[in-house]
């Protein structure tokens, strides 16, 4: 074998402990909702109910920037991670409800969001302060269909957040002004709440985080790792 070979497999080999090592750091959270409980939900504000085997916001306020809020009430806080959830509007809404992610929570009503303006097929990210939602920037995403079911999935690197739509990367937005805070709890949400809007197959990854509710099943990482700005096609 060449000398050139044997560096060859010496980089992967390397790269692969590298790997391993990523994946040891991390650990996840599933909610299905299958169990007909919110085991681990701490509802701060709205009306939040199970539906089968949805986790439902059936009411907040309506019009305006208060939010309705319900934090995972989790052992453990995450910075970078990914968190992935599954929205629903009900079928009597135009779309005109705005759902939210929420992550890097400092307590209750403050921290980061996602918003999803559905009927606008558009995605923003914001801050939450004081239960009120502060845009930052956002941007469309073409494809977006507000009568079907739709995965959201943020991946929260440094001082940016990753969207995918349905598995597709559709953008990267982040905060100009000011780096992320500290790590903080995670959460789900909504706003104008006309209509019932449904959360399903709740998933987060990150460093520490652990399946902490005992009636939930185990789960095993998805092996994806960190994205990069080469990654985003267009953006």
């Amino acid at each position: 074998m060449s000398d050139r070979q044997h560096l060859l497999l010496l980089v992967l080999s390397l790269g692969a402990g590298f790997l391993t090592a990523l994946h040891a750091v991390g650990g996840v959270f599933l909610d299905e909702f299958e169990d007909g409980v919110a085991n681990g939900w701490n509802p701060i504000q709205g009306t939040w109910t199970i539906q089968e085997g949805r986790y439902v916001l059936e009411r907040g306020a309506e019009r305006g920037d208060s939010a309705a809020v319900a934090l995972l009430a989790s052992p453990w806080k995450i910075a970078d991670g990914t968190i992935s959830v599954v929205v629903a509007y009900d079928e009597s809404s135009d779309g005109i409800e705005r759902p939210l992610i929420l992550f890097r929570m400092k307590d209750e009503l403050n921290g980061y969001a996602i918003r999803i303006r559905g009927n606008e097929k558009h995605i923003d990210l914001g801050r939450l302060e004081g239960g009120t939602f502060v845009y930052i920037r956002g941007d469309a995403v073409d494809i977006m269909e507000a009568d079907r079911p739709m995965e959201i999935t943020v991946e929260v690197e440094g001082q940016f957040a990753f969207i995918y739509y349905n598995g597709e990367l559709r953008m990267r937005l982040g905060d100009p002004d000011r780096k992320f805070e500290d790590p903080g709890l995670i959460g789900l949400g909504g706003m104008d709440i006309a209509a019932p809007v449904y959360f399903d197959n709740f998933r987060v990854e990150g460093e520490g985080v652990t399946q902490f509710a005992p009636d939930l099943r185990p789960v095993s990482p998805r092996g994806k790792l960190a994205l990069r700005w080469a990654d985003l096609k267009g953006f």
